[in-house]
């Protein structure tokens, strides 16, 4: 687990505390924090090291550089360990985000079960993919664009509409 003063700072630095009950100091009960370090081991930022967590060679180079980083998640997002079908729907988010016209995510994960139907996945049974297999194959890229503020990021109510930056992101990711 990261320190609880890293845990704290962390939560303070991203302004995630202002919506956050408790003293947010602990990663497993600070599920932002928790989810944050688990997509930078994802994304190949951080790794595990003899029990601590170190820079990867990638993340040494982007330590300050954020245009770096943020090239480097826009290419990484919808590429990194995926399965087709995660793949394919990491690819059908980042056209949502991109063309900005579905704000609500029930709407975005209806868009993304109807681009996967289209493009031929379906259940053992041929039926359209249930809305929980959908929602979980949108899982690890829908956390990386939370970490990164979109969605409404983890303060307040989420957003209303897409911003031209997080359209830029997932025109740059679709790009990639």
């Amino acid at each position: 687990w990261l320190p609880p003063s890293l845990v704290q700072s962390a939560m303070t630095d991203l302004g995630w505390d202002r919506s956050w009950i408790g003293k947010a100091n602990r990663e497993v009960q600070t599920v932002p924090v928790l989810k944050l370090r688990e997509s930078a081991q994802e994304l190949g930022l951080i790794r595990k090291f003899k029990g601590r967590l170190v820079l990867t060679a990638a993340g040494k180079r982007l330590l300050d550089d954020p245009v770096g980083l943020w090239l480097f998640l826009a290419r990484s997002l919808p590429h990194r360990h995926r399965h087709e079908a995660e793949l394919d729907a990491a690819l059908l988010l980042l056209l949502e985000v991109a063309a900005g016209k579905r704000t609500a995510w029930s709407n975005v994960v209806d868009a993304v079960s109807f681009g996967l139907s289209m493009l031929g996945w379906a259940t053992s049974a041929g039926t359209r993919l249930p809305r929980t297999s959908v929602q979980e194959l949108l899982r690890g890229p829908r956390q990386i664009l939370l970490n990164l503020g979109f969605f409404g990021g983890y303060v307040g109510l989420p957003a209303t509409d897409t911003t031209p930056q997080e359209r830029a992101f997932a025109r740059a990711a679709l790009q990639a």
